[in-house]
């Protein structure tokens, strides 16, 4: 969608572009630096401004971003954990599990812009050291034609006391 190349433009006709149809009482200025920060288009770097800035314009970034935090979790216990991985993104993103998925489960798995997502890595008591079918895992995040990897490791599984008692 495109903001309209003539005529009137209202601050709702904006927000409306902005995937933000509910928002209300908010400045052109404010508009404009959301609108700066996102698509980098110079005539928001300004101070001063009229609706017909936005005339034809489209809410899209000037460069794809995608980044997670962190790409690596090393050491996942051997009862498990759930780990919250912060995502940049510049539009919607999305994150599935694509290596190791009978051991890994993800919650809040899709967003627009910045957010997380939560990460569960079963522990081997779940279903015994023998129904484990991987010692890591992965799950990628997609967002427009990016996409990063995050890797889990069970880098200390076998080496752990209690395991090793199941098999002496």
């Amino acid at each position: 969608m495109a903001l309209p190349t003539s005529g009137r433009i209202t601050v709702k006709d904006i927000v409306t572009e902005m995937g933000k149809p509910t928002r209300t009482n908010v400045s052109l200025n404010t508009l404009a630096k959301e609108w700066y920060d996102y698509t980098g288009n110079l005539v928001f770097a300004k101070s001063e401004h009229k609706l017909s800035d936005w005339r034809g314009l489209v809410w899209r970034p000037l460069l794809e971003v995608l980044r997670i935090k962190p790409t690596q979790i090393e050491r996942v216990p051997i009862n498990g954990g759930t780990y919250s991985i912060a995502v940049t993104a510049s539009g919607p993103w999305t994150a599935s599990i694509t290596r190791g998925g009978t051991e890994a489960t993800l919650s809040s798995a899709s967003g627009n812009g910045n957010g997380y997502f939560r990460l569960t890595v079963k522990g081997w008591y779940d279903g015994g050291i023998d129904q484990l079918q991987y010692l890591s895992g992965d799950v990628t995040v997609r967002s427009g034609t990016k996409s990063v990897v995050l890797r889990w490791y069970r880098s200390d599984l076998l080496l752990e006391e209690e395991l090793l008692e199941d098999f002496r």
